[in-house]
């Protein structure tokens, strides 16, 4: 089976829950590494509120299991799909970087495309070669991947 990419559409319901797009890639704080790591880093390409109603992808393999997600999420639909036509098709311009947490060790990965965050580690590893090997099973598996058909998620907040 091939990998393919997902849509996930929600709104956040609330600030909180929108900070764990992506994982705990925001909250790696390393030192000197040349990126900010800042949970406040807002992408100039993607201005648009936390709040709002948002769209993300991930990668999945053929096995269900995710390979990365977007680094940020989209406000719509239409952005988010061309965020990942852009990511196809820019995919060996771009920059990667594995960094572990200084709290717990685990490590994540980023892939940065000149100064635009666009994809991350779906989850956090314990060992290096684990999460080298997951990246570039993310990189091996985006240029052919296949586009989403539908969108999973919730499309409202229903009150409690």
């Amino acid at each position: 089976m091939v990998a393919r990419f997902q849509l996930v559409n929600a709104v956040a319901a609330q600030p909180a829950a929108a900070d764990r797009w992506p994982a705990e890639w925001a909250a790696a704080l390393p030192e000197g590494l040349g990126w900010s790591f800042r949970r406040d880093l807002h992408d100039q390409h993607n201005p648009h509120s936390a709040m709002a109603p948002s769209t993300a992808w991930r990668l999945v393999g053929g096995n269900n299991r995710e390979l990365g997600r977007s680094a940020l999420p989209y406000p719509d639909v239409a952005t988010c799909l061309a965020a990942v036509t852009f990511l196809r098709e820019h995919l060996n311009e771009a920059d990667t970087l594995l960094a572990n947490t200084s709290t717990t060790g685990l490590w994540l990965w980023r892939l940065n495309i000149g100064d635009r965050w666009m994809a991350v580690a779906g989850r956090s590893y314990l060992r290096r070669r684990e999460c080298q090997y997951n990246l570039a099973q993310f990189v091996a598996e985006a240029p052919t991947a296949t586009f989403p058909s539908a969108i999973s998620g919730r499309l409202e907040v229903h009150g409690r």
